[in-house]
């Protein structure tokens, strides 16, 4: 029997996709995860779980609906790891294998999480380039919403030892002693709730099909590298007259506050208004 909920594939498992997951009304829309690997420790009653692999079984959960949207978090950041022939390449091979397993009289809306780095930055880039050029010349033809989300890098906070960020408050909290490469870089970064929520909003707005719209997902503030241990110790032992060493480039798009009802907070902003525990 065809259900009349919408089914959400979210395709990727990761700490993105999991918190995701926890944000979306499940009275709204059915979710499932489609994974390269397996997805043991997703709560069964948050999300139902494909192995890629399985396409058959993949196929007949589809078919039980009349209309699919995608997010798409998958992504691959080990460099070394990344064959440009093989299906664990989870910046395009992966993600475009199972958007083109669904029925373009289902597929509504596509949500790309891009990265907002150059394309020929590295091989990271350069393969998440690939797929949202495929995706922008295979999906509009079948009139399906596309938005593509150029996500400056995003940080959680949860004291593991993950992105940028992440890394830089776990030395902090441990008093290790932070190695920092590419010191001459200029970086924006923004916290994941707020990807989120931008996220979510987006999902649920209707979009006339066919649309496309390329989003910048930034807080408009730089910041050098290279300081951004010294900045980060400052802000969470609460120096008043610390050194930011940022450079305000640009503003935040405007479309991004008026989708979350709220200011955009930059690195700075968010690290205050959570208020850490300092040493």
């Amino acid at each position: 029997m065809m259900r009349n909920k919408q089914l959400l594939i979210i395709i990727g498992y990761s700490k993105l996709a999991t918190k995701i997951i926890e944000t979306c009304n499940k009275n709204k829309c059915d979710r499932l995860i489609v994974s390269r690997r397996n997805a043991k420790k997703l709560k069964k009653e948050l999300a139902y779980s494909i192995q890629h692999k399985n396409e058959k079984k993949l196929i007949e959960h589809i078919s039980k609906y009349r209309s699919v949207n995608i997010i798409n978090t998958s992504a691959n950041y080990e460099l070394k790891k990344i064959n440009i022939c093989n299906s664990n390449d989870g910046n395009h091979i992966f993600p475009k294998k199972i958007i083109e397993l669904i029925p373009k009289n289902k597929l509504k809306k596509v949500i790309n999480i891009d990265t907002a780095l150059n394309k020929y930055k590295n091989k990271y880039s350069k393969k998440k380039y690939k797929h949202s050029s495929w995706q922008k010349r295979n999906l509009l033809t079948k009139k399906i919403s596309l938005l593509n989300l150029k996500v400056e890098s995003f940080y959680y906070l949860d004291g593991e030892n993950g992105t940028l960020i992440d890394y830089l408050y776990h030395c902090y909290l441990n008093s290790i002693e932070a190695k920092i490469h590419n010191k001459d870089e200029l970086r924006d970064f923004i916290s994941v709730e707020q990807v989120i929520k931008i996220v979510m909003k987006l999902f649920h707005l209707d979009f006339k099909k066919g649309i496309y719209k390329n989003i910048n997902i930034k807080t408009g503030q730089l910041y050098k590298t290279e300081e951004l241990p010294k900045t980060i110790k400052n802000i969470l032992d609460k120096k008043v007259n610390y050194p930011a060493n940022k450079i305000k480039f640009k503003n935040p798009d405007s479309r991004l506050e008026k989708i979350i009802g709220r200011k955009i907070l930059n690195l700075e902003e968010d690290l205050i208004s959570r208020n850490l525990l300092c040493h």
